[in-house]
């Protein structure tokens, strides 16, 4: 029997790989990947066995899927240890996360009984994904929800749900498909039932596509044009994009390409685009001395007051662009996690962040990426995790923590766009973009470089979560990547243009300019931090029951 639940589980990790985007990208399947999971539980109950009985068969599911689908950051150039810890470590750990809520399940089960253990399933589920997005592990790349993010036409919806509430559809179908097939037909009664299941699962499938092609048809692309520039530089992120002597010529390919498109309202550079040998020292007096991109004197990198005065001022074209920043601070610094030494000065210390530039002719503005990649930008719970930062990827110059702030920030353009400067790994967080749109943001541009895990489904699955974004928000999106994927998204979700992966280039893009908000903006993953709150009621309720039961003994 234990065999058959293993198969059982390795059968779940299968169909959750082949229903998701490029790693097969057989939607439907996702209909049907958690029954087999269903089914252990369900004969684990029936044997009377504990939590071990379940723990095999489902970590086996979720690891295969996490392997099945994330399986190119292999794909990163570091030395062999590194590869393997970049795949073996974000797998496992997200597959041991991922058998709690079967393991809660399997609990709800045994003293509450199956109708209140499917819902308890779903609230808990629903409830994981919300805390796994605001955690400092954060890893929100497998939400049930963004397997439908290549199948916009199914999912008009999530501009009130958000992507929970395709992983609340996903989770819903599961059941009533298990539903069904424990009810086939033995007798007359069970015929009638079966028949009642077979007509829910056509319904609970059915419905939400049908309601999403009437939102689709009844959605009309709202706001003014604009004219905005998305340039892919494509520069090997491993030999060229940081290697310092040519960050001149870089600079140099950036402003001509500008230059060649004058008439744009915004122009986009990638994540850490703009890139300088950051250094510092002291003169005689023992004052310190800062070259390159210093956010203490912006105006004194030769990147940023070459754009000011080569494109800015003569064009009228702002530009918004990804940038390698320092920072000097004081040693009283509140947050110790991210402050580096300067040698030479015990009361100063430095911060590097991973930021986006915004330049026009009267304002320089700055905003910090916030949602830090776990083992590249960020050590998580660095009291835990300290010991293994010798094999965090080195993906791009700098290491370590990098420095955060606490509030999104966007910026308004002499023609009236209000840009959301969304960083790379920003974009898979939908709660999180919607505090853009909050303060104002009419169009999202993502700067981002996809170039670390080569051809792979890794940078088509993040460019396509990104068409998730535009329906939640209802807001145009531009992408400016390294090495691809460029492209402009509408409010819909579609693809209206593209430059693709590993080519060199520019994107004229003419957005439109939205300023309504969605229920989704509006209310943020309301799903999730209410399901989070009912499994906690659940789980009480549950104790409450056992402890009962144990006492009538």
């Amino acid at each position: 029997m234990r065999k058959n639940k293993s198969l059982l589980g390795l059968l779940s990790g299968i169909l959750l790989t082949l229903s998701w985007p490029y790693t097969g990208s057989i939607t439907p399947l996702i209909f049907l990947a958690l029954v087999p999971l269903l089914f252990v539980v369900d004969l684990n109950n029936k044997e009377g066995k504990t939590w071990g009985g379940i723990f095999f068969p489902v970590f086996i599911a979720m690891l295969v899927w996490n392997f099945g689908t994330t399986h190119w950051l292999f794909l990163v150039e570091e030395a062999m240890a590194t590869k393997i810890f970049s795949l073996v470590a974000p797998a496992v750990a997200n597959a041991l996360i991922m058998v709690l809520p079967w393991l809660l399940y399997a609990y709800f089960l045994r003293y509450l009984g199956s109708a209140k253990a499917f819902l308890g399933l779903i609230f808990i589920w629903l409830g994981y994904e919300y805390f796994h997005q605001n955690w400092e592990l954060t890893w929100p790349w497998l939400l049930l929800g963004n397997v439908f993010s290549i199948r916009i036409n199914w999912i008009q919806w999530y501009e009130f749900v958000g992507v929970q509430g395709g992983t609340l559809w996903v989770l819903w179908v599961n059941i009533a498909v298990y539903s069904l097939l424990i009810k086939l037909p033995k007798n007359a009664l069970s015929k009638i039932y079966a028949q009642r299941g077979f007509w829910h699962v056509v319904l609970v499938i059915t419905l939400p596509i049908i309601w999403s092609q009437v939102i689709k048809h009844n959605t009309e692309i709202k706001g003014e044009k604009k004219k905005v520039l998305a340039i892919q530089p494509n520069i090997d992120p491993y030999t060229e994009k940081y290697n310092y002597g040519g960050y001149q010529s870089h600079l140099d390919g950036f402003i001509q390409e500008i230059k060649k498109h004058p008439e744009m309202d915004l122009a986009l550079l990638p994540e850490t685009a703009l890139q300088e040998p950051n250094r510092y020292g002291f003169d005689p007096n023992g004052k310190l001395i800062l070259n390159g991109i210093w956010e203490n004197q912006f105006y004194r990198s030769q990147s940023i007051s070459a754009i000011k005065r080569q494109v800015v001022n003569p064009l009228g074209t702002a530009v918004l662009s990804g940038v390698s920043s320092m920072k000097i601070v004081p040693e009283q610094y509140p947050d110790k996690s991210v402050l580096r030494d300067i040698s030479g000065d015990e009361n100063l210390k430095m911060i590097a962040y991973n930021a986006a530039v915004y330049l026009d002719k009267k304002q320089l503005g700055v905003y910090h990426k916030s949602k830090l990649v776990p083992g590249v930008e960020i050590t998580p719970y660095a009291w835990v995790f300290s010991n293994f930062k010798d094999l965090a990827m080195d993906l791009g110059g700098t290491t370590g923590s990098l420095g955060a702030q606490d509030s999104r920030e966007v910026f308004k353009t002499p023609s009236g766009i209000v840009a959301a400067p969304v960083i790379c790994y920003e974009s898979v967080f939908g709660e999180y973009c919607t505090e853009y749109v909050e303060k104002g943001a009419n169009l999202i541009c993502v700067l981002t470089n996809d170039g670390w895990w080569q051809y792979s489904a890794g940078h088509k699955q993040h460019f396509a979560y990104a068409r998730l974004r535009a329906i939640e928000l209802r807001r145009d999106v531009i992408r400016s990547a390294n090495t691809g994927i460029s492209c402009h998204i509408n409010q819909l979700g579609e693809v209206v243009s593209t430059l693709g992966y590993d080519k060199k280039g520019a994107l004229v893009c003419e957005p439109h300019l939205n300023t309504e908000l969605t229920v989704y903006a509006n209310m943020g993953d309301y799903l999730g931090r209410n399901a989070l709150f009912i499994s906690a009621l659940m789980l009480l309720m549950t104790f409450v029951r056992k402890v009962k039961s144990k006492s009538k003994l």
